[in-house]
């Protein structure tokens, strides 16, 4: 991945205006929160103001707010009176009901002027502490590249990390990256002040790093003026090998050096095997940029551990760099979109044939909750991508948008890292089309998850409603199982003679309190855009035990 593009942003989200005809100020209208991108967690009140501006005397703001994929809605009218300067805030009266996504508009007028606004609040679980051993990391996308780079951005960028409960971030080195790179008297200089400030905020979170020598930088490389471009690996300089070794070892020691108290984790380039896009030399001079860098990084750092190289495509590239000595450079294998692609398998083999103890981390993953990376033991995956900066991106589904708000895929990521935590594979099976199951050990809890996949198009691969008939029995003798869908609404499971009934009409339903989780039946209703109808008479049987 390559982020080249530059995109402006509005911090409190779009605002649509329209005015009187000769009006001095045009009417605005926006929601304004302490809480930066509207995002609070469910121990934090929801403190939500309306603002306008450009008003006459008074203005009234009529509100309406929706629940995501839920019946709960609320309205209601504000009027803003004696704003001498035309510009005056009002709390909004919110009851929301709990945690969620909630689409919220406003709609001002002042006199003959209009304007009105929509912007999103969500409600996430409050998240547990930070964990060096926790499998959720996110892919780091500079405030920079938002149009961003003052401070409380930069900090609201590190905290929503946190707030969206990941425990590691994937902080990539552009060329750019490296500020303004001279060479003189056979040594290099750089200036990497502000990729330290965005490591420093994401560590004062607790966040763990992970850093990625991801490119060339053009003062050291091979091919300078070779402007050639890929639109998604950039200019032919930037894919290509070093002039002079010993000048970019020199560089990369620098950098772990001067990142050590921030960053223990260094990955090395990114998806080589992709043919001429981000790599465009030999596999053999790719295994001389790993030795090399591998060595540098880890002369800068001796506690470091060095991760290669994100491949997502080729395994016979991947075999190929073992057989040239890949795992004596490295101490993770890193890969690409395995959970979507549902192939872990190819990777597997390699590291058991080559490298048995190596760690297989999934360092760009397009799905929020990565359901099968974890059941087949990837120890760590890095949600792709934090910030939806450009729209080439959106179909990996981005977690916020450019002012922070939050998008359907922050709130699942969310729910999977609270729901599923630490939690080790513990089994998992396709019960029928369009429904999976996978079950997670999370010391005494058996956490169950029920994924209903979806196609291209946004909608669930098989339109039914599946209803399962669950044994269960409760961590805690009395206390009944809690029951969360996608969007963190949680409900205590009703368990009656150690059985219990759960319809399944969210993307992904979460089952936690439990010691242990039996599938004993599953059964179809017709789609829930269909008129409700009685399940199959002959409902499929399933026989699930983790």
């Amino acid at each position: 991945m390559q982020g080249v593009l530059r995109v402006t942003v509005t911090v409190v989200g779009l605002v649509l205006v329209a005015s009187a005809s000769g009006s001095a100020l045009a009417l605005t209208v926006r929601a304004v929160s302490p809480a930066v991108g509207l995002h609070f967690t469910d121990l934090q009140p929801v403190d939500v103001r309306v603002e306008v501006s450009g008003a006459s005397s008074q203005a009234t703001v009529d509100y309406t707010v929706h629940e995501t994929e839920g019946a709960w809605h609320s309205s209601g009218q504000l009027i803003l009176s004696n704003l001498t300067t035309g510009r005056g805030q009002a709390p909004l009266p919110l009851q929301l009901p709990g945690r969620g996504l909630y689409k919220l508009a406003l709609s001002a007028h002042s006199g003959t002027a209009t304007a009105a606004t929509e912007t999103w609040i969500a409600v996430t679980f409050t998240p547990f502490p930070v964990d060096p051993l926790s499998p959720w990391g996110i892919f780091y996308i500079p405030p920079s590249w938002t149009g961003l780079s003052n401070p409380q951005a930069v900090l609201a960028a590190a905290h929503s990390h946190r707030l969206l409960g990941a425990s590691w971030s994937r902080l990539n080195f552009w060329p750019f990256s490296y500020g303004t790179v001279n060479v003189a008297n056979g040594q290099v200089a750089a200036d990497w002040s502000l990729w330290k400030h965005y490591a420093r905020a994401l560590r004062e979170e607790g966040i763990f790093i992970m850093g990625g020598v991801s490119q060339m930088v053009r003062a050291l490389s091979s091919q300078p003026n070779d402007e050639s471009t890929d639109l998604h690996g950039g200019p032919l300089w930037s894919r290509v090998k070093p002039a002079d070794y010993r000048l970019w070892d020199q560089l990369i020691e620098k950098l772990a050096a001067d990142f050590r108290e921030e960053i223990q984790v260094w990955e090395i380039w990114n998806e080589p095997d992709i043919p001429g896009v981000f790599w465009a030399g030999t596999v053999d001079e790719f295994m001389e940029l790993i030795q090399h860098t591998s060595q540098a990084l880890r002369r800068g750092n001796p506690n470091a551990r060095v991760a290669a190289s994100g491949f997502v495509k080729d395994a016979a590239y991947t075999e190929r760099l073992f057989q040239l000595g890949l795992a004596s450079y490295i101490d993770i294998l890193s890969v690409h979109y395995t959970d979507e692609s549902g192939d872990v398998s190819r990777w597997r083999n390699l590291v058991s044939k080559y490298s048995p103890a190596l760690p297989l981390w999934n360092t760009e993953e397009k799905s929020e909750v990565p359901l099968r990376n974890l059941a087949n033991g990837v120890e760590r995956s890095f949600k792709f991508l934090h910030i939806a900066f450009a729209p080439l991106y959106d179909e990996y589904r981005p977690l916020l948008r450019t002012d922070f708000t939050v998008l359907p895929a922050g709130i699942h990521y969310s729910v999977g890292a609270y729901c599923i935590g630490r939690g080790r594979a513990a089994g998992s099976s396709s019960l029928a089309t369009g429904l999976n199951a996978y079950f997670f050990q999370s010391g005494h809890e058996l956490v169950g998850v029920f994924e209903r996949p979806r196609g291209g198009s946004g909608q669930f691969v098989n339109p039914a409603l599946p209803t399962v008939t669950l044994a269960v029995k409760p961590v805690l003798p009395g206390s009944a199982p809690v029951v969360t869908d996608a969007w963190g609404r949680s409900a205590p499971l009703s368990v009656v003679n150690g059985q219990a009934q759960l319809t399944l009409s969210s993307a992904f339903t979460f089952v936690n309190g439990a010691s242990q989780v039996h599938v004993l039946q599953l059964s179809w209703l017709p789609s829930s855009t269909q008129a409700p109808g009685p399940a199959q008479k002959q409902p499929v049987i399933i026989n699930e035990s983790p």
